[in-house]
C-alpha cells in the first residue's frame, strides 16, 4: 500500500518592502516604485518590472511631503535626482494619493 501524504496549506505570503521615507514595510503593490534605469534616467514603475535599481515609496502624505525625501530617494538610487525630476515624482504621487481618496 502506498501511504498518502497529506496536504498542507500554507498562507501564501507577499513580498514586502520598506519605505525610504518612514522605513515601515508595506506589501510591494501598496508602494510607488521609483526606478533608476541602466541609462541613468529615473522614473516611476507602475509595472514593478523595469529592469533597474528601484526604491519604494508608501502612500501615506507624511513620506511624500517629507523634507528629506529627496535625499532619501537620492541615496536608495545611488543617483542624483534633478529638481525637475522629483517635482514631476511628486505631482504622480499627488495623483494617485487624490485617486484613491475618490474610492474611499
Amino acid at each position: 500500500m502506498i501511504a498518502k501524504k497529506s496536504m498542507v496549506y500554507q498562507k501564501r505570503s507577499f513580498p514586502e518592502r520598506t519605505c525610504v521615507s518612514c522605513k515601515e514595510t508595506s506589501p510591494k503593490r501598496e508602494l510607488i516604485r521609483v526606478v533608476k534605469m541602466t541609462d541613468g534616467q529615473v522614473k516611476i514603475d507602475q509595472t514593478g518590472k523595469i529592469s533597474g535599481r528601484g526604491a519604494y515609496i508608501c502612500l501615506k502624505d507624511t513620506c511624500w511631503k517629507s523634507k528629506s525625501l529627496k535625499k532619501d530617494l537620492s541615496r536608495a538610487l545611488k543617483a542624483d535626482l534633478t529638481s525637475n525630476v522629483f517635482e514631476n515624482l511628486v505631482r504622480y504621487a499627488e495623483t494617485v494619493l487624490f485617486q484613491q481618496r475618490l474610492k474611499d
